[in-house]
């Protein structure tokens, strides 16, 4: 049988693979294109969803059961809670904070 992995005490962190400048970089250019109305909706949803995969490293199924936690975002920070079915299985938290350039922030 299956162990029970919702039960489980041990949270991971996921590991960054991604240069946050090279992110940043790429996310600062989609935002402009947002602002000059160049980008769609679902042109937007695309680029979110493929920014999330790459930089938490989650595999899509894993990012479409994710849980989204805004208690703390008057704090600055938005936690993406999701639960991993292969191995290492488990639960997984990945925490947002505020970024220094507001036009690029999902946190404000």
């Amino acid at each position: 049988m299956k162990e029970h992995v919702d039960r489980a005490v041990k949270v991971r962190k996921e590991i960054r693979y991604w240069k946050l400048s090279q992110l940043m970089q790429y996310i600062n250019k989609q935002a402009l294109l947002k602002d000059e109305k160049k980008l769609n909706s679902d042109e937007l949803m695309k680029v979110s969803l493929t920014l999330i995969k790459v930089y938490t490293v989650l595999r899509m199924a894993e990012v479409q059961r994710a849980e989204l936690r805004i208690e703390n975002a008057n704090q600055g920070e938005i936690v993406i809670a999701t639960m991993t079915m292969n191995k290492p299985r488990g639960p997984v938290d990945k925490t947002l904070n505020t970024a220094q350039d507001r036009t690029v922030c999902p946190i404000r």
